[in-house]
């Protein structure tokens, strides 16, 4: 399950499998929406796939075994120069695309 939000700085997932690259000498916490605060035991890279079958990243993802739920930061997406595209059909389904900058 993921769970999309304008407030969240970074993204973060508890599943460690998710990561390409993970630098677990990073270490933080993050307070969410609900005042939870939670520790963050690492940052990296994963990599997920467009509709299209093209690999992307999302940098900077933050790793927490603690946190019930992945956290997108739509913010974060956007400043990246992403266009988030939302269907709603049986299922919720997203579509990252990356945005061509001139």
């Amino acid at each position: 399950m993921v769970i999309f939000d304008s407030g969240y700085s970074h993204p973060i997932t508890s599943d460690r499998l998710n990561f390409e690259t993970l630098d677990e000498a990073f270490s933080s916490h993050v307070e969410l929406g609900d005042n939870k605060r939670v520790e963050i035991k690492g940052s990296g890279d994963v990599k997920i796939h467009s509709n299209e079958g093209n690999k992307k990243y999302i940098h900077e993802v933050f790793y927490s075994p603690s946190i019930g739920q992945n956290l997108l930061s739509v913010e974060q997406m956007i400043g990246r120069g992403y266009k988030l595209f939302f269907l709603i059909k049986n299922n919720v389904r997203f579509i990252i695309r990356r945005q061509i900058r001139e």
